[in-house]
This record gives C-alpha cells, structure tokens and sequence, in this order.
C-alpha cells in the first residue's frame, strides 16, 4: 500500500498495524512487558489518542521526531521512510502521535 493509501485506513486497523509493528522490532521480554504494562486492558492500545503509547512505539521502532514551525516529521532509522504531518499552534503533539502511528503501520505491511 502506498502512504496515501493506508493515511486512508479506518483508525482501528491503522492502531492494528502500529501495535504490530511495535511487536515484531522485538525487544526481549522486558520491552514485552513494558508495552503490556503500558497499554493497560487489551484493546487500550491507541498511540493515535495516548502519547505514552506513541512513544512506546517510536522507541521500538527507533524513530526519530523533527518539530518544526508548523510540522512534525517523523523518520525510521536511516531516513528510509517519513510521514510528515502539519499542525495548527494547539496540535503540535496529536500531529506527532498521527505521524507515528502512520508510519509504523507504513512499517507493518513489511512484516
């Protein structure tokens, strides 16, 4: 799928793929248990509405995050793929938790 077409998915399989993609970076055990620990009850894992979440999975998948004046872009490792996402002055940290989200379910038809 090109980045157009899953920027189109519904919100609940974009969540699917960003959590599968978490997963699949591996970890060990630790970060297993760091993520369950993190997501509370199954089916609370949302990085598009929780920045703990968002977080969790930038680390796993070793993102980094650029803000810029009305941006946020956000990069895999080497600078593969990026989402960049605009904001408005209030959406500065919605725009990272959308741009992270996409691209680890960018990520996650590779897997």
């Amino acid at each position: 799928m090109t980045q157009d077409e899953i920027s189109q998915l519904p919100k609940d399989r974009l969540i699917a793929l960003a959590k599968l993609a978490a997963e699949a970076a591996g970890g060990g055990d630790y970060h297993d248990l760091i993520i369950l620990e993190a997501c509370g009850k199954p089916g609370d894992f949302n990085p598009l509405t929780n920045s703990d979440h968002a977080m969790i999975v930038a680390a796993r998948l070793d993102m980094t995050i650029s803000f810029g004046d009305s941006v946020v872009l956000v990069t895999e490792p080497d600078g593969l793929e990026s989402r960049t996402i605009e904001y408005t002055a209030t959406g500065r940290i919605a725009a990272m938790r959308k741009a992270v989200t996409l691209l680890a379910a960018d990520s996650a038809q590779y897997i």
